[in-house]
């Protein structure tokens, strides 16, 4: 069992860089260029080969990529151009909000499955094991975002619009996961 697990974890080393390479280069494929696009349509040709220069862009797209690697794995993910700080700050301010999201959704979904999967073992082809088998089958055949949309379409119009939850947001976050 040791064994198995140390090796899926080697492979996961090269699906991890060969995922981030595939997406490095796909990024680079998107038209336009970025420093220009920081500047704006206005700046001047010195100006855009400076940042180009400074962001490391006039450089070959693999050294590009190695240079990004190394950085990201020593725990620099740059400076987010939107918000004008370092990313990993970002990150920081962010995560906490996350993990009690994720956290409520992941304990509201074990009160879900357990009970629905002793149902299921204890009666097998029962009219209540299909549904609870048709039930897993589409929650997860369908895609996280479109299920996120549909609930909140059908269960959160009128909560989201209350004054407690505008008020108090993080209050109610637990409240809101099941959505």
């Amino acid at each position: 069992m040791v064994r198995y697990i140390l090796r899926r974890i080697l492979f996961m080393i090269p699906v991890a860089l060969l995922v981030s390479f595939l997406t490095f280069m796909m990024i680079h494929l998107v038209p336009g260029d970025p420093a220009r696009i920081l500047l704006g349509e206005y700046a001047t040709p010195q100006s855009v080969a400076a940042l180009d220069s400074q962001l490391g862009l006039d450089k070959p797209v693999p050294v590009q990529f190695v240079l990004w690697l190394g950085q990201a794995v020593s725990g620099n993910l740059g400076q987010s151009i939107q918000l004008q700080q370092p990313v990993v700050q970002s990150i920081e301010q962010r995560l906490p909000v996350t993990l009690e999201l994720g956290s409520c959704a992941l304990l509201y979904s074990l009160i879900l499955a357990i009970p629905l999967g002793i149902y299921s073992a204890t009666h097998r082809n029962s009219l209540g094991d299909w549904l609870a088998n048709v039930f897993s089958l589409f929650s997860t055949a369908i895609p996280v975002f479109v299920l996120g949309l549909v609930l909140i379409f059908f269960f959160a119009r009128r909560r989201l619009r209350s004054r407690r939850l505008r008020r108090k947001p993080r209050t109610h976050l637990c409240r809101c996961s099941w959505m």
